[in-house]
């Protein structure tokens, strides 16, 4: 629906316009009647920016840089498997919608189940980015309360484009990321009356530890904050799990130890300083018995950046029938493997009872 002023009928008949594509619009109207917003970002801006993935670019764009969405290394020690989400105005991921084209994607798979993984939009196909930064909910429905994320990809295109991009961090470590893009087109729809551009590409991000960086290899804090997860070095037997017997539940049995969980026996280890041996620290005080012991500095073994391999492929057609008929079809493939490193918590038979 839409609203005609009668007065700007006689303009409107003297004027030439050329086709356009408009975000954020259901009909077709001129550019003077402002109706929302739209930042446009072009593919020479896109180049500029320098980014590897869809999710660097869009942290680089003001207008989509806000709280609310999810990123790859959001949630450390936990997963995001892999998605990257925008939220404009701090709204929500579920609040922004994502198109390609102008036509909705499927929703994400994992976490909610609400939003666009950006991560499976190709970079190397994307032409422009319109971003609508008003509410369109009365357009859209009330997945875009924040406002409309629009990719274009790139179509009508002639030629080849081979892209290879490598970055890392400044500092040693895991998070370097390596992609290899290609682009490519033939047909021009103004004198072959058709089209076809395809794009594909490859992305490696390797893991990130936390023990790898100096804010978070650690836990300990001496003598402020001390990152035992342990108790005071209980040397324990294992714990064997009951059963159900006759419809009812069989407390389990312990196995043959040097304690109880109410006993602190300190370890062989602490005694010699050799606490390191085993991935843990000498901890002071010593026990309640005034034996030295280990406890485990788990937080350096956080995965602050995902494992992440990411395919791409893209392809769109177009086929002028006549000057009013065109026929077009579009095809977009991404799998996107994420493999995350948790924190280990060591098992005590307190747990396990």
């Amino acid at each position: 629906g839409g609203t005609l002023a009668i007065g700007a009928y006689p303009a409107l008949a003297q004027q030439q316009l050329e086709r356009v594509e408009i975000t954020g619009s259901s009909i077709k109207r001129i550019d003077t009647e402002g109706a929302v917003p739209v930042q446009i970002v072009t593919r020479e801006e896109i180049r500029r920016t320098g980014a590897t993935s869809t999710e660097q670019l869009l942290a680089s764009i003001s207008a989509v840089s806000s709280s609310g969405g999810t990123s790859n290394s959001t949630g450390a020690g936990s997963s995001t498997y892999g998605v990257s989400t925008l939220s404009l105005h701090g709204l929500g991921d579920e609040r922004t919608l994502v198109l390609v084209n102008g036509r909705r994607l499927a929703a994400f798979a994992g976490g909610g189940g609400a939003a666009v993984n950006v991560n499976a939009i190709p970079l190397a196909a994307i032409d422009r980015i319109e971003v609508v930064k008003d509410g369109a909910s009365g357009i859209y429905g009330s997945d875009a309360i924040a406002g409309v994320v629009n990719f274009i990809l790139s179509k009508d295109y002639q030629g080849v484009d081979l892209s290879v991009t490598t970055g890392k961090p400044t500092r040693s470590g895991g998070a370097r990321n390596e992609s290899v893009a290609f682009v490519g087109g033939f047909g021009n729809i103004a004198q072959d009356r058709f089209n076809v551009t395809v794009s594909a590409s490859i992305e490696k991000e390797s893991a990130l530890d936390a023990k790898d960086r100096e804010f978070s290899k650690t836990g300990n804090q001496f003598p402020f904050i001390s990152a035992a997860a342990t108790g005071q070095g209980n040397i324990q037997g294992g714990y064997i799990p009951g059963s159900i017997v006759a419809g009812k539940w069989k407390e389990g049995t312990t196995a043959p130890g040097f304690g109880n969980p109410t006993s602190s026996f300190g370890n062989p280890l602490a005694a010699t300083n050799k606490c390191g041996d085993i991935n843990m620290f000498l901890n002071v005080p010593n026990s309640s018995k005034g034996l030295p012991f280990c406890t485990f500095d788990s937080p350096g073994f956080v995965g602050l950046i995902p494992k992440r391999e990411l395919n791409n492929f893209s392809a769109n057609g177009a086929y002028k029938i006549s000057d009013s008929v065109e026929l077009f079809g579009d095809a977009l493939y991404s799998k996107s493997v994420v493999t995350q490193r948790f924190q280990p918590s060591p098992v005590r038979r307190s747990f396990l009872q």
